[in-house]
């Protein structure tokens, strides 16, 4: 799967630094697009995990490259997404199964 990562940040940045009068759908769509990078993160952690353990490490380098990049570009903005960086740097974004 492979998302327009151009997309999903114009979606937020509308969302986010649209005007006053922002609609409920505007504010939703906003949060949907950070729940996209969520799923993306997440999709590349677990690829990063399968990799380590056939031992590819180079691809699981890159892999978590691309993690740092996703967490960092929402640290950049601040606000929500720096707090959402956090979470996904710890996995509480992750439903753990037990």
């Amino acid at each position: 799967m492979s998302i327009d990562i151009e997309a999903i940040k114009g979606r937020i940045a509308n969302g986010v630094y649209g005007d006053d009068r922002l609609t409920g759908a505007e504010v939703f769509d906003a949060l949907a697009a950070l729940d996209e990078l969520v799923a993306e993160v997440e999709r590349l952690r677990e690829f990063r995990n399968n990799a380590l353990h056939a031992g590819n490490d180079e691809v699981a380098e890159a892999v978590a490259e691309e993690r740092a990049a996703v967490v960092a570009w929402l640290r950049k903005w601040g606000g929500d997404r720096a707090v959402a960086a956090d979470d996904i740097e710890r996995g509480e974004h992750r439903e753990e199964k037990e």
